[in-house]
């Protein structure tokens, strides 16, 4: 058992990974407004951060709510992958086109809206099953995992 406050719950998982989301969105509308400032430098060490921090999210999905989910929702389990490797695509290209100095707003725009769209699929299923059928230390774990990232 993980270290905690003995009468501590922790939060639910889908608040956890719906922060997660938000602040992962938060520093791409960041990143929107640094288009403008013509830094290639900051722009590609801010999206470094934003990608570290979208692989860090999707792994704990992946990891901590995919293998017990797939077995209650196969189908939706296999959308919500299929997203993530949707979303992987669009990061290794934002990258690239980063480290280019190519990188063009509608790219960083598009990407923010299939974020957008993912997480409210994921708020809608995944975190509610998640807040029902994980447990405490495995909420931890994730969360733990999460903050290291």
């Amino acid at each position: 058992m993980l270290p905690h406050a003995a009468n501590s719950m922790p939060p639910p998982s889908g608040h956890i990974l719906d922060q997660h989301h938000r602040e992962i969105e938060e520093a791409c509308l960041a990143l929107l407004g640094a288009c403008g400032a013509g830094d290639p430098g900051d722009l590609a060490r801010r999206w470094g951060e934003i990608e570290h921090q979208l692989y860090d999210h999707m792994m704990a999905e992946e990891h901590f709510l995919f293998p017990a989910y797939q077995h209650e929702e196969p189908e939706n389990a296999q959308d919500l992958r299929d997203q993530h490797a949707r979303l992987r695509e669009q990061a290794l290209e934002i990258g690239v086109a980063t480290q280019l100095h190519i990188v063009r707003r509608e790219q960083i725009q598009a990407f923010v809206a299939a974020l957008r769209t993912h997480g409210e699929c994921e708020e809608a299923s995944l975190y509610h099953w998640a807040d029902r059928h994980l447990a405490a230390d495995d909420r931890y774990r994730m969360r733990s995992y999460l903050a290291a990232g």
